[in-house]
């Protein structure tokens, strides 16, 4: 599994796509998380796949088009999220439901972790960098379910975020 690069599916002897081609699959998978003695990955084309051990993976075809950027596991819930303000979540990491962001806007979400009893998704406000210097939108949840947007000011964000044992966080 290469996380930023495209994937080919091999099964459990090896043998690849083209011997298989109802497997074939290659998007590009942007994260991966695991909880509940599971990993679960995401990437585009709302592209998520589940593996009990990290090496033979199952394709969830959830009929959601949108890039998946970031998944996470916490509090008995999967969460991944989005372009076009995507939230999804998940009690199983087969199962997911759509959320509402809380936002005004769709933001594309690049980040998303689960501490302290609380989820945290982060967007730049410039969807065509990962680096960006200005307003971005935060929003916040304790269900996963009911999102609030959260006050931004100039922050540098570049992806993966994490909530520390205080509430603090980074990006």
């Amino acid at each position: 599994m290469h996380v930023g690069q495209p994937w080919r599916h091999r099964d459990q002897h090896g043998r690849n796509d083209l011997e298989h081609p109802e497997q074939r699959h290659a998007d590009t998978l942007y994260g991966v998380g695991f909880g509940s003695g599971q990993y679960v990955a995401v990437g585009t084309a709302g592209t998520i796949l589940t593996s009990p051990d990290g090496s033979a993976w199952t394709v969830r075809n959830l009929g959601h088009g949108q890039t998946l950027r970031s998944v996470a596991y916490g509090g008995g819930l999967w969460t991944a999220v989005g372009f076009s303000g995507t939230i999804l979540t998940s009690p199983d990491g087969v199962t997911w439901t759509s959320q509402v962001s809380g936002t005004t806007s769709a933001p594309p979400f690049y980040g998303v972790t689960y501490g302290g009893g609380r989820w945290i998704a982060v967007s730049p406000n410039n969807p065509n960098s990962t680096a960006v210097s200005y307003s971005s939108t935060i929003v916040t949840s304790t269900n996963g379910v009911n999102w609030s947007s959260r006050a931004a000011t100039t922050m540098f964000f570049y992806g993966p975020v994490a909530v520390g044992y205080d509430w603090t966080w980074s990006a």
